[in-house]
Formats: structure tokens, sequence, C-alpha cells
């Protein structure tokens, strides 16, 4: 089993490593439900709603995360890392068994409880492993995320091709042995903190009173460059498809976005930590609107170019923001990371709704227009927290 072998300062390398590999097991199955819409569509024919509908019930129990929290700052909870690599794998393989939209909604449920218990302690472990860079920890953390959604899109259409639809359920072997290898491996790293049980809980309401500022004006960030993330995450497989595009490039469309979302995950924690969260969110958020915009009004040719800076400059926020949550030293880290994801994850459902509801309106193409315009928003909001940040340092 792997031991603390690095002082609490020092970035301990081969365990940021270990967990951000779980990440990428993990989220390769927790990514197959969107490449899988064009088959699903096939069979059930679903509406645009119906689809972000679906997205919500993956989203929904993300919810839950600040209580997840609560439990993941008094109790070691590492048996969720280790358990819902397999717990996930499972139900995401049933959905192409499924006989209608219930069912595939049941399964998104709970595989988005297992999500939500993976998520919520294993960016504090990343934060206790990665010493003073908890930039690059988040960045190498939240590379295993995104390199599993650039993954995904083509495994799953591989087995699709050449196991059928119905035949998908063969990969959940994958997860379990991927939760095997866990259980051998990351036994001994710490999860909690090890709070002191006086005052704990009591300490809670205050925290949230106390952050309540900061939150909102994560809310607004999130909101903002929320529809233009739901376009091309959720909704980018059935754009194509309506374009005519074959099923190969529909999904490598899809992967091309993800992996560029990895580079970007990757560089964005790395520069946060030397030019500042402050600038590295302004860029970013001045970057994906006109970048959005371009992709509806450039040409065919354009899109695989376009996706790869989307992809880049959309995910980017993500290991930022993690930073920035997890540097707020209120004692409480894994509860602030519970209202962070649910902040991000319900956030995140209700721009999937929306994107549906304007696609069933106004068509794909013109609600992907919209979203670019929207993600002006955001820019404001990311000057507000780079202030916040500054303040909170200073």
């Amino acid at each position: 089993m792997m031991k603390d072998e690095n002082s609490k300062s020092g970035f301990q390398w081969n365990n940021v490593i270990l967990i951000s590999f779980a990440h990428l097991l993990h989220d390769v199955f927790s990514s197959f439900f969107v490449p899988l819409l064009p088959f699903i569509n096939d069979k059930l024919n679903l509406s645009n709603l119906s689809v972000g509908i679906l997205k919500v019930t993956q989203r929904l129990p993300s919810l839950f995360s600040p209580f997840i929290g609560i439990l993941a700052d008094k109790f070691p909870l590492r048996i969720f890392i280790i358990v819902t690599p397999a717990v996930t794998a499972i139900f995401m393989s049933l959905i192409g068994m499924a006989p209608n939209v219930v069912t595939i909604g049941i399964l998104l449920f709970i595989a988005g409880i297992s999500s939500a218990l993976f998520h919520v302690p294993s960016p504090v472990l990343i934060k206790n492993l990665s010493g003073e860079k908890a930039g690059r920890g988040m960045s190498l953390y939240m590379l295993g995320g995104e390199l599993a959604r650039s993954i995904g899109p083509m495994l799953i259409t591989a087995t699709v091709i050449f196991f059928s639809l119905e035949g998908i359920y063969r990969l959940m072997i994958i997860g379990i042995a991927a939760s095997v290898i866990l259980f051998i491996r990351i036994g001994r790293i710490p999860v909690s903190p090890n709070t002191g049980k006086e005052n704990f809980y009591r300490g809670i309401r205050s925290t949230f009173i106390s952050l309540a500022p900061f939150f909102l004006l994560l809310m607004g960030f999130v909101f903002f460059r929320a529809i233009s993330k739901s376009a091309l995450s959720t909704f980018l497989t059935l754009y194509l498809d309506e374009q005519g595009e074959t099923i190969w490039f529909v999904n490598g469309a899809l992967s091309i976005f993800q992996l560029a979302g990895a580079a970007g995950v990757l560089v964005s924690g790395i520069v946060s930590d030397k030019i500042g969260i402050s600038r590295t969110l302004f860029i970013i958020a001045c970057s994906t609107p006109v970048l959005m915009i371009l992709f509806n009004y450039l040409g065919h040719a354009w899109i695989l170019p376009l996706l790869v800076l989307l992809g880049f400059f959309i995910i980017a926020s993500t290991p930022v923001l993690l930073s920035l949550v997890n540097r707020l030293n209120e004692g409480r880290p894994a509860f602030i990371n519970g209202v962070f994801m649910t902040i991000s994850f319900a956030i995140g459902a209700l721009g999937d709704v929306i994107t549906g509801i304007l696609g069933d309106w106004f068509g794909l193409a013109l609600t992907f227009e919209i979203s670019g315009y929207l993600s002006f928003g955001a820019i404001p909001f990311a000057i507000a927290l780079g202030r916040w940040d500054r303040k909170r340092s200073s």
C-alpha cells in the first residue's frame, strides 16, 4: 500500500497521479450517456427536452454533495473512492438494455449518486497531497476526468458497433477491476482532515454564512457559462447528427472537444499557480464567448479547430475554481467542496434543461448562437472572484 512519503508541504506525485487515474477510470463510465444519445434516439426517439431532463437526473444527486462533504470532513470516506468506479460502471453499462426512458433515468440517477460520492472527497484528498501546488494537483486530477470524457465516447462507440447497444454491459468488468486495484493501492491514504468533534457541526452554518457572498459570485460565473458548456458537452452529438455527419465524426468530434478540455485543465491550474487565479479566470471568461460565436458563424471546415479551442477554454475553469475553493481554509474543506459541487452540477443541470427547451423551440443551431452571447455575462463575475481571492490572500 502507498505511504505518505513526502512532507505535508511537498507535492506527492505518486499519490496525486494515483487519485487522478482513479478519476479517469470512474469518469470513463459516467461519460457514456452523451455519446450513446444518437443510438438511444434511434431506439426511443427522444426530444431535446427529454435529453436535458435525463442529464438533470444524472446530476440530481449532486444536490446532496454538501451533506456528503460534512461526513467526509468527519470520517475517512476513502471507501467511496474505491467502490464508486465499480458502481458507476455497472449502472452506466446497463443503459443499452433499458427498454424505456424511465429505466434510463433510474440507471442515470444511481450512477449520479455514485459520482457524487466519488467527486466530493477526492479533490480534498488531492489538495492535501499537493502541498503548496494546489493548482498543479487540481490540474492533474481534472486531467484524469477530461481524458475520460475523451476516451469514453470512442470506447462506447466501438463497443456498440462491435457488440450492439444492448451488448455494452460487457464493459462493466473494467470498472469492477478498477475498484479492486484501488482497494489494494489507496487503503492507507487519508481522506479526512480529522476535524475535532467539538463545535464541528455548530460551525457549519457560520462557515456557510461567511462564504455566502463568494458562493453567489461563483454561481454567477458558472451560470453564464452553463448553456455554452451544455450545448457542447451534452448536445454536440445531436447537433452534428442533425447536420448529417457520420457517427464516427459525431463521437470523434466529442472526443476531440473533451481531449482539448483535458489540455485546458492541465494548463490552466499550472498557469494559475504562476500568474494568479484572477488573471486566469479573466482570460478564460473573455475567450469562451468569442470562440462560441465564431463556431456558429464560420463554416464546416472550422468545426474541429474551434472545438479544440472551445474545449480548452470552456473546461479550463474547473481546476482553477477547485483550487480557489480548496484554499479558503475554513476548516471544513470537504463541506465547502460539496457546496461547490452542488453549485456546479445544479447549474449545469439547469443549463441542460434550458438548452433542451431552447433546442426544441428554436433548433440547436440558434441555441448554440444564443449561448455564445450569454457567456459574456461571466466576465464581471470572473473579475469579482479575482478581487475576492486577492482580498482573502492579503
